[in-house]
C-alpha cells in the first residue's frame, strides 16, 4: 500500500512540475576551440558550419600573444565567427579577452547574425570584454568579433555576465544537491560556504541558512510533497528541486 501510494505521488508531482510551469534554467553554452588551439578554420564551403570558426579577411590565427594555450586570434580589419546552437527567447553573454584594442574603431562582437555596438577598451594590455544578447526566436545563431588592430582568446556563451575575479563562474554550481527523489533524505554537498531557501510547492519558505564547505543532510524532517531549493553565492542563484515521497 505504501509503494503504491509513493508511486501515485511521484506522478501527482510530475503533473505539479508542469502545473508550476518551472522551466528547465538557461544554461552556459562550451564554444569550440574557444581559445584557438586547434588553429584551424572552417573550410571554405560552406561559409559557415556549426562547431567552427570561419574566417574574415583580415583574421588569422597566430601563436604570439596567448593569454592561456598557444594561440590566440588577431584581427586586422576582419575578424571571425562562428555558429551556435541556443535555447529560443534566452538572454546570453559573449565575453572574451582582448589585447591591444585600444582606440580600434572596428572593435565588436557579432551577436545574434548582428553586429553590436562599438566596445571601448582603455588598455593595451589583455582586458576581459562582455556583451549581451537575446537570442529571439532563433536556435542558432552566429558569434563572433571584429577589430581593425587586436587579438583574442578565452571566448565563453554565458547565462550570466561574467567577471575575471569570480572563484565560481555563473553556471559551475558550488555545490551538488542528491538524491533528487527520496523517502528518507537529501545531501547538500557545498564546496565553498553558500546561503540557500528552501520553499515547499505553496511558495512558502521551509527551510533557510548558510551551509559551510561540508556535506550536509536536509530533508529528514520535510512531509512527502515538491521542494524548491534557491542557493546563493556571489549575487548569483541557482534553482533546483526535489521530491519527498
Amino acid at each position: 500500500m505504501a509503494i503504491n501510494f509513493s508511486i501515485r505521488l511521484f506522478f501527482s508531482l510530475i503533473g505539479i512540475f508542469s502545473g508550476l510551469n518551472l522551466s528547465a534554467q538557461c544554461q552556459n553554452i562550451p564554444i569550440p576551440d574557444s581559445s584557438f588551439e586547434e588553429s584551424s578554420f572552417a573550410p571554405a564551403n560552406p561559409l559557415f558550419q556549426t562547431g567552427f570558426w570561419t574566417q574574415n579577411d583580415g583574421a588569422e590565427i597566430s601563436g604570439d600573444y596567448a593569454l592561456t594555450g598557444d594561440s590566440v586570434l588577431c584581427s586586422y580589419g576582419g575578424g571571425a565567427e562562428q555558429l551556435i546552437a541556443v535555447d529560443s527567447n534566452t538572454t546570453y553573454y559573449l565575453s572574451c579577452f582582448v589585447k591591444n584594442g585600444m582606440n580600434d574603431e572596428l572593435l565588436r562582437f557579432i551577436l545574434n547574425y548582428n553586429a553590436s555596438p562599438l566596445i571601448e577598451v582603455d588598455s593595451n594590455d589583455w582586458t576581459f570584454i562582455s556583451q549581451s544578447f537575446n537570442s529571439g526566436s532563433d536556435t542558432i545563431v552566429a558569434i563572433g568579433i571584429y577589430s581593425g588592430q587586436a587579438c583574442f582568446d578565452d571566448f565563453k556563451l554565458t547565462c550570466f555576465d561574467l567577471s575575471m575575479t569570480e572563484e565560481y563562474l555563473p553556471g559551475e554550481k558550488p555545490f551538488a544537491l542528491y538524491p533528487t527523489i527520496s523517502s528518507t533524505h537529501f545531501f547538500l554537498d557545498a564546496k565553498t560556504t553558500i546561503s540557500f531557501d528552501l520553499f515547499d510547492m505553496n511558495g512558502k519558505l521551509v527551510e533557510t541558512g548558510e551551509l559551510s564547505q561540508d556535506i550536509n543532510q536536509i530533508g529528514s524532517h520535510f512531509s512527502a510533497g515538491l521542494y524548491v531549493v534557491h542557493v546563493y553565492l556571489n549575487d548569483k542563484t541557482w534553482i533546483e528541486k526535489i521530491v519527498k515521497l
